[in-house]
């Protein structure tokens, strides 16, 4: 039996650094709110984080690395659109809820293979 591999590729190391700065700054977010008081300086340099952080995030989709574009997310609006108003092929779309994210990445794996569309917690 031949089994076929290949690479799903999801982020890159910009996007990637983007989503774990951006846990931390929630985090200090929080606990910074919640302690109040001299905290509230920390506080506000999170937000300015977050805020950076964000901007970098838009931009990066627009002109960054090839996974991490816009353009690369599995479902546009516009296909949403056409499946909503009936007109999109219902062969070529696949639902997928409630699955844990090792599942959605072989679905994505396999609609990568055979050229579907899915849609799932990924992104």
């Amino acid at each position: 039996m031949k089994v076929l591999m290949f690479t799903v590729r999801i982020w890159d190391l910009p996007t990637r650094l983007f989503h774990w700065l951006l846990v931390t700054s929630v985090i200090g977010l929080v606990i910074s709110g919640n302690i109040g008081g001299d905290a509230m300086v920390w506080h506000f340099r999170f937000g300015y984080v977050v805020l950076t952080l964000l901007l970098f995030r838009v931009a990066w989709g627009l002109m960054g690395g090839h996974w991490s574009r816009w353009s690369q997310l599995p479902l546009h609006p516009s296909h949403i659109r056409a499946y909503l108003s009936g007109h999109a092929d219902p062969r070529e779309i696949v639902w997928t809820s409630g699955a844990t994210e090792s599942i959605n990445l072989a679905l994505k794996g396999a609609a990568h293979f055979y050229k579907r569309r899915v849609s799932t917690s990924l992104r």
